[in-house]
């Protein structure tokens, strides 16, 4: 599992890295729990290369990403200079294996 300060801070950019434990074809993430300002704080995730392929904001509980190409996902965090929300914690990395 991974997760974000809590709460997290003031322009934040904080990028955690997830790998398949084996080579994947498709990756994504489970969010516990995510609470960030709305449509100013976001979690993004990108694969290997660096591509976006999930963006999210505000409040969720129990929320599946969409699949990434790959086995690597990139999870970044990036805040503004006002609102700070308690952050994100992911529980579960699902793959499909090549």
């Amino acid at each position: 599992s991974v997760e974000s300060l809590h709460p997290y801070g003031a322009l934040e950019n904080a990028t955690f890295k997830l790998e398949a434990p084996v080579p994947a074809k498709f990756v994504r993430v489970h969010f516990a729990q995510l609470s960030t300002e709305a449509n100013f704080d976001f979690v993004t995730l990108s694969d290997a290369k660096g591509v976006e392929g999930f963006r999210i904001s505000g409040e969720a509980k129990d929320i599946w990403s969409d699949y990434l190409d790959g086995s690597d996902i990139q999870v970044t965090l990036t805040s503004d200079p006002s609102v700070q929300g308690w952050g994100f914690r992911i529980d579960q990395l699902q793959y499909v294996p090549r």
